[in-house]
């Protein structure tokens, strides 16, 4: 578990991540490099979902060697199932990250959101949506794995 005590704020517990896919993780279906070793690193401190439709059919694949758990589903309602994912393990625990459309609603819900703007571009209303944003999932995941950024980002 992570714990922030960020000033101005409640005290965060952070217990599991969920990561979109296509898009945050990988391009084209695609991991970006390094991030498998990120994630496993993560994956000592919280709980990291992987979710996606798997436009791509590769999700499985491109993770099978790392200790995550990888939901993948039609393509169908997907923010609503994103939603649901994030509702199972406990918003008020559980950060999120990704970079599209199909994200806001788990976005809004959960403690803490983060927006990446990787080579797909991120949805422009996921701002606002968002705590903070960054420009590569290995930004966003060293977010975590250095938390003192998160806290110099998100105090008021």
């Amino acid at each position: 578990m992570l714990n922030f005590l960020i000033p101005g704020h409640d005290n965060v517990k952070i217990e599991n991540i969920l990561i979109d896919f296509n898009g945050t993780l990988a391009v084209d279906g695609i991991l970006h490099e390094g991030i498998a070793d990120k994630l496993a690193e993560l994956s000592k401190i919280v709980d990291i979902t992987v979710v996606s439709a798997d436009t791509n059919c590769t999700i499985k694949e491109q993770l099978k060697n790392v200790p995550i758990e990888v939901r993948a589903f039609d393509g169908k309602n997907v923010s609503e199932e994103k939603k649901n994912i994030l509702r199972q393990l406990n918003p008020v625990r559980t950060a999120v990250i990704g970079n599209g459309f199909n994200d806001h609603k788990m976005m809004r819900e959960a403690r803490v959101a983060i927006g990446v703007m990787g080579e797909e571009g991120i949805y422009s209303s996921l701002f606002s949506f968002t705590d903070i944003c960054v420009s590569s999932i290995h930004d966003a995941l060293d977010l975590f794995l250095k938390p003192n950024r998160i806290i110099a980002t998100m105090r008021k």
